[in-house]
């Protein structure tokens, strides 16, 4: 598969397991109307350099597993739009040969499309990257008409070092190619109906503070 670049514009929300459910059941998206729903899981594991370069500059590079699907390798240069909303470039590719449900513990650039492993030797030379994070997520999607998806996600993080668990829930709202206003206006709706909370970070940052502290 050729390499994948997109921008994604994005509202993250921390929430509970309660509204993740009323999420689910519900049709009511103030006047948005799902036309799909489906469930799958996934797990992502991030890399990083020993000093945590990624994490404490933003970036996250991860290989995500969905069963049935390739593997696939992407790093992320998120930074906070308009509104809260995060507006991030994705650069991804395809990893064939790592095997399915197997766990990496050094992300080799020989894994990466070219492209890819020259965005990463730009960013950190040529140094390891390790395992630093494994985030198994139970997802639920939403999509609605208009081209606006929401993601109801269950996540347990996990850390090579340690024995202990953390989860959390996260509400997912997403354009890909909605019209100018459409996510802005249902991500302030559903904060509001709900109580949703703004999430401060991107997944990887928030996961893995919760082991440095």
């Amino acid at each position: 598969m050729p390499d994948e670049i997109e921008h994604e514009k994005e509202f993250k929300f921390l929430t509970s397991d309660y509204i993740l459910m009323l999420l689910n059941f519900s049709d009511d998206f103030v006047g948005f109307k799902p036309v799909k729903r489906e469930k799958f899981q996934q797990t992502d594991s991030y890399y990083d350099t020993r000093d945590l370069f990624f994490f404490h500059n933003n970036y996250q590079l991860r290989i995500r597993e969905i069963k049935g699907q390739p593997p696939k390798a992407t790093l992320k240069t998120p930074s906070l739009g308009e509104d809260d909303a995060y507006e991030r470039t994705e650069h991804s590719t395809n990893v064939l040969e790592i095997p399915e449900n197997s766990v990496v513990p050094v992300f080799d650039l020989s894994l990466a499309s070219p492209k890819l492993e020259m965005l990463l030797v730009q960013l950190v030379g040529r140094q390891k990257l390790f395992l630093s994070l494994r985030a198994i997520n139970n997802r639920q999607v939403i999509y609605l008409n208009n081209n606006l998806e929401i993601f109801l996600d269950r996540i347990t993080f996990r850390h090579p070092q340690h024995t202990t668990l953390h989860q959390e829930c996260e509400v997912e709202i997403e354009d890909h190619g909605a019209p100018a206003g459409q996510l802005s206006y249902l991500a302030q709706q559903l904060q509001g109906r709900y109580n949703l909370q703004p999430s401060p970070d991107p997944k990887y940052q928030r996961g893995l503070a919760k082991f440095l502290k």
